[in-house]
């Protein structure tokens, strides 16, 4: 603990590489990586991931004092506490926004609960993600992703999505998704044109 603290006293918002000229227990890195993070030492965090010592995806796997953060990522931490600048750093460095926690959850799930969304998705797109993710993400990446859009009503951009050939929407995809739609028709962008999309998909109305 005196080492770990000495290195937050020495690092504080303004990281010194001379820290880590010798080298670090892996644990002892990643308890500092952790804490820093809580303590909202942001430019320590990424100073970390840019020396490479800690992988910009790494989770918390802490079940004792950090329960309540296993599974998560930076990037789920930066938009539980809406830290807008981190949360773009981190996605400029290749922060999956998909990375799903031990709850079920990756930063575009929480984002879409929040105000925090328009920032994420608009960094993701100016990264060239969405190009990288049609091209080789997963199946499960891609279901999050086109469902961000149907379910924000952005209907033309759905479209676009499925017309690439590389994003699909099975017909039971297809109803889960507008069972979620339904009740929330205003606050989406173009409802009608959604649902009638929705349905030339084979969307079940009555499950």
């Amino acid at each position: 603990e005196e080492d770990t603290e000495l290195v937050y006293d020495r690092l504080g918002d303004e990281p010194l590489a001379s820290v880590f000229d010798s080298e670090a227990d892996a644990t002892v890195l990643s308890r500092i990586f952790w804490q820093c993070l809580l303590m909202q030492r942001y430019q320590t965090v990424l100073f970390l991931i840019d020396e490479a010592v800690m992988d910009v995806d790494v989770v918390c796997e802490d079940g004792g004092a950090q329960a309540a953060h296993d599974g998560r990522s930076a990037l789920h931490y930066a938009v539980a506490e809406q830290a807008e600048s981190f949360g773009r750093q981190l996605i400029r460095r290749g922060a999956n926004i998909f990375l799903v926690n031990q709850a079920g959850e990756s930063p575009l799930s929480l984002a879409m609960k929040s105000s925090q969304v328009a920032w994420l998705m608009e960094e993701f797109q100016a990264a060239g993600e969405e190009e990288m993710l049609a091209a080789s993400g997963s199946d499960a990446d891609k279901l999050q992703y086109i469902s961000f859009f149907v379910l924000s009503g952005v209907a033309a951009k759905v479209k676009a999505l499925l017309a690439t050939g590389r994003f699909t929407l099975s017909s039971s995809q297809a109803t889960t998704l507008l069972n979620a739609c339904k009740g929330n028709f205003e606050q989406m962008e173009d409802p009608v044109d959604t649902f009638e999309l929705l349905m030339s998909l084979d969307a079940d109305m009555a499950d």
